[in-house]
């Protein structure tokens, strides 16, 4: 039984284990106000790019006549685009926000909150990297996303975080918009 979960332990593990270490040593270092805005940046990251990541690509697709390049591999390209722009955005909002107020919390509160959104954000961001590799056009990617020891856990994260957004809360203010079915697909696709 132990040798056979050691035996799945490839790549996808060890990237996972070390963006698990860092964040966390991180979130450690800098406390809870700091990890907030990374955190909300996680999370929004993850909703706008398994909201968008189809509807822009199928944009871009139609409008630039981009016909050459397969729908998956601008699917992945806009996935990331989408995922590295709102991270971005919160950084640099923390970056505005943290040079015109000066939060601090309670030294224990603030150690104690750092590390444990630290923690949630490494849940998030292991999911959204693992789902990321999972929709490449790559079957390399797929495949050791897939067959690994954590991966198989980790890539139903960033959909039911999304899911769970959509229904409880984005839902409620974007009446026009619509749930991403592709998620569903995705999902269909990795249990089937």
């Amino acid at each position: 039984m132990i040798l056979e979960a050691f035996a799945r332990i490839n790549w996808v593990d060890i990237v996972i284990l070390i963006i698990f270490a860092r964040t966390c040593y991180i979130a450690l270092k800098n406390g809870f106000p700091h990890e907030l805005f990374r955190f909300l940046g996680t999370v929004c990251a993850i909703y706008f790019s398994l909201h968008y990541y189809t509807p822009v690509s199928d944009f871009f697709r139609d409008r630039f006549d981009l016909k050459v390049a397969p729908l998956d591999f601008l699917d992945f390209i806009f996935f990331v685009f989408i995922v590295v722009s709102a991270d971005l955005f919160f950084f640099v909002f923390r970056s505005v926000f943290a040079r015109f107020i000066k939060m601090e919390a309670v030294p224990r509160v603030n150690k104690i909150g750092g590390i444990t959104l630290g923690f949630l954000r490494s849940i998030l961001l292991s999911g959204l990297i693992v789902f990321m590799l999972v929709i490449s056009s790559i079957s390399y990617l797929r495949n050791s996303a897939l067959s690994s020891l954590s991966g198989s856990s980790f890539v139903k994260v960033a959909p039911s975080t999304y899911s769970w957004l959509w229904r409880h809360v984005m839902s409620k203010f974007m009446t026009g918009e619509r749930f991403n079915e592709t998620i569903q697909e995705v999902q269909d696709s990795i249990n089937s």
